[in-house]
C-alpha cells in the first residue's frame, strides 16, 4: 500500500512538473510576443515623435513613412471622388447614412447640412 501510494505521488509529480513546463513554454512565447510589440510600438513613436517636432516647426504633418513633397496637392482626393457609401435596406442603417451623407455635404459646400437640418425640422 505504501509503495501504491508513493508511486500515484511520484506520477502526480511528473505531471506537475510537465505542467509546470507547458506553462513556462507559455508564458516565454508571450514574452517574446510582447518584447516584439514593444520593439514596433518603440518605432511607431519615434515616428510620431519625429512628426509632431516637425510640426511644432512650422511643417505641415506628412503621413507616416514619406518626406515633405514639392507638389502641394499631393495626396489630394478630387470632391467627385469622395461619396459617401450607398445607402442598403435596413432602417437601422438610416441615421448612420444620413449624418453620413450630411457631413459629406458639408464638407463640399459648408453650412449647407445646418440649413437641412433646420429645413427638416420644419416639415
Amino acid at each position: 500500500m505504501f509503495q501504491h501510494r508513493q508511486l500515484a505521488m511520484a506520477i502526480m509529480r511528473e505531471e506537475v512538473i510537465a505542467m509546470l513546463q507547458q506553462f513556462e513554454a507559455l508564458v516565454e512565447q508571450r514574452v517574446e510576443t510582447v518584447e516584439v510589440a514593444r520593439v514596433a510600438l518603440d518605432g511607431r513613436v519615434g515616428n510620431l515623435e519625429e512628426r509632431v517636432r516637425g510640426v511644432e516647426l512650422g511643417g505641415r504633418p506628412q503621413p507616416f513613412g514619406e518626406r515633405a513633397s514639392s507638389r502641394p496637392n499631393e495626396g489630394y482626393i478630387p470632391p467627385k471622388l469622395m461619396m459617401p457609401k450607398n445607402f442598403g435596406d435596413k432602417p437601422e442603417d438610416w441615421r448612420a447614412w444620413k449624418e453620413d451623407v450630411l457631413d459629406w455635404v458639408n464638407a463640399h459646400n459648408p453650412g449647407v447640412k445646418d440649413i437641412l437640418e433646420e429645413v427638416a425640422k420644419w416639415e
